[in-house]
């Protein structure tokens, strides 16, 4: 396979980095999107709420990475906390978290770089982009952006939660994206405990349906010795007030190699 020239020419690539980064916020500011960027006291409706361990003492790294992933989480979250999505906005990772160096310096955390775990500065950030990701799949914001991960090198840190909830993103090349496409006014508000990132999504309006996020066809397979899983994900839409389903919505499938050990097979079949 062909080598890319900054794979050959190292000393080439915080360029590139450069290159790419610049050209990404200039297609922004020229795409026509209006991106959300006011604030205001918190909107008086919950739409939906989730929590996140910030800790994942099974990853089996080096625990350190994983408290500076917590300080960059605190710095990151500042740039959405109380965000509002007026009707027709449009929010973005990226655009946001732009602004994000005014709130303190990131330090080294996990990534993941081309399927293997790695330290870089402001590691860790796509456990807020998961979390932003949870609370617009259960509204009715409308996902126009989002990448999932191919590779799953540490265990889940809740196993019962369903499939395919990850987002990553990657400055200058993955971004998150959702548009308002309602008549209301929507807004992000994001907390911490000692252990857990609180996300929740509010709005000034009537709440008029809840959504449930589930797997279909969950298949656990071996692929030229390595570990993989298949699974469908789908939303039920359901009436607030009856609980009534009035949608079930095939949303996407996912396929993802597993890399960390595990002691028991997958046994969530739907």
């Amino acid at each position: 396979m062909r080598r890319r020239l900054t794979e050959v020419f190292l000393f080439l690539q915080p360029l590139r980095i450069w290159q790419k980064k610049k050209c990404f916020y200039f297609k922004l500011s020229l795409d026509r999107n209006r991106y959300a960027s006011f604030y205001e006291s918190e909107l008086p409706n919950q739409v939906c709420t989730w929590k996140i361990p910030l800790l994942n003492e099974r990853s089996g790294c080096d625990m350190q990475f994983q408290y500076n992933k917590v300080d960059n989480l605190k710095i990151a979250s500042k740039t959405v906390h109380r965000l509002i999505l007026f009707p027709n906005e449009v929010f973005s990772f990226w655009e946001r978290l732009r602004y994000s160096s005014m709130f303190g310096k990131y330090k080294d955390g996990l990534v993941l770089q081309n399927g293997k775990l790695t330290n870089m500065k402001g590691g860790g950030l796509c456990q807020l982009s998961e979390l932003l990701y949870y609370l617009f799949l259960h509204s009715p914001l409308t996902i126009l952006e989002r990448h999932p991960h191919k590779v799953l090198s540490l265990p889940p840190l809740d196993p019962e939660e369903p499939y395919g909830l990850d987002a990553t993103v990657y400055e200058g090349w993955l971004d998150l994206k959702a548009k308002n496409n309602t008549t209301q006014k929507y807004q992000i508000l994001i907390t911490f405990d000692e252990k857990y990132i609180y996300g929740t999504l509010c709005t000034d309006g009537e709440i008029l349906y809840s959504y449930e996020i589930y797997n279909r066809n969950v298949v656990e397979f071996q692929k030229e010795g390595r570990s993989f899983i298949k699974f469908e994900v789908w939303r039920r839409k359901k009436e607030k007030s009856s609980l009534e389903t009035i949608q079930d919505e095939f949303l996407y499938s996912q396929e993802v190699e597993l890399t960390y050990k595990r002691t028991t097979s997958i046994s969530r079949m739907y």
